[in-house]
């Protein structure tokens, strides 16, 4: 194999490891670290006081179009990626928060919006590996 073939492999791979793998784990942890929090919402007296507004993009959507970004990014090697990641993740999570509102100082709602914050770092990781293999 030539050089040319052997880095469209490694893109192949890295964007396959970012968008593929990465949506299934990142979506599957999401999923188990919300059971829990469901299971004990499910067995109280009354229903977790949370009202989440629907966003018109839907979370895997976002993953879809955010982890190639920064996939190549890390690919790259542009200066700041990291930085351009975590203010990605603080927008993200502001906004996302802001859609939810809960009454303060329940455990359970602060619970399930972490698993949110959870979600976003798993998915960005999955960005930084694609990227590191397509590197």
């Amino acid at each position: 194999m030539d050089t040319i073939q052997i880095s469209l492999v490694r893109w192949i791979i890295g964007l396959g490891v970012s968008l593929g793998i990465g949506a299934l784990v990142t979506g599957k942890l999401v999923e188990w670290l919300r059971a829990p929090i469901e299971r004990e919402v499910a067995e109280r007296e009354k229903p977790l006081d949370i009202k989440r507004e629907r966003l018109t993009i839907d979370n895997w959507l976002v993953g879809l179009i955010e982890r190639p970004f920064f996939t190549v990014l890390v690919a790259s090697e542009v200066s700041g990626t990291a930085v351009a990641i975590l203010g990605w993740i603080a927008l993200k999570m502001v906004f996302d928060w802001g859609v939810i509102s809960w009454k303060e100082g329940d455990r359970l709602a602060r619970s399930y919006l972490f698993t949110a914050l959870l979600g976003n770092l798993s998915s960005m990781f999955f960005a930084l590996i694609g990227g590191l293999i397509c590197s």
